[in-house]
């Protein structure tokens, strides 16, 4: 991986890190060249990022079906705090009586 596409995963992170769902129109915002190999990238280096897409009928004014678009928005899955697990004391060593 490149430096370049490093820089551009780390953009589509940070559009992602800290909000919820985030458009594809505002990924695309950023002017990064193939945002689904970068988003793959991130997704190999261990982050979870899930998608949703949806469909939606456009109409004219009058109502009347012209086409229909695909709407997809995606956002990073931080994973839940673990809880301090608290270790058991180790065992104490047995002391030789003389």
């Amino acid at each position: 991986m490149t430096d370049q596409n490093i820089s551009q995963a780390c953009r589509i992170y940070e559009a992602l890190d800290g909000r919820d769902w985030v458009s594809l129109k505002d990924i695309l915002a950023l002017n990064i060249a193939c945002h689904t190999r970068r988003i793959h990238e991130l997704r190999k280096a261990g982050h979870v990022i899930e998608m949703k897409d949806e469909w939606v009928s456009i109409e004219d004014a009058k109502g009347k079906w012209i086409r229909q678009e695909r709407h997809v928005w995606y956002r990073l899955v931080k994973p839940a705090a673990q809880p301090k697990r608290s270790h058991p004391e180790p065992p104490k060593l047995l002391q030789v009586q003389e």
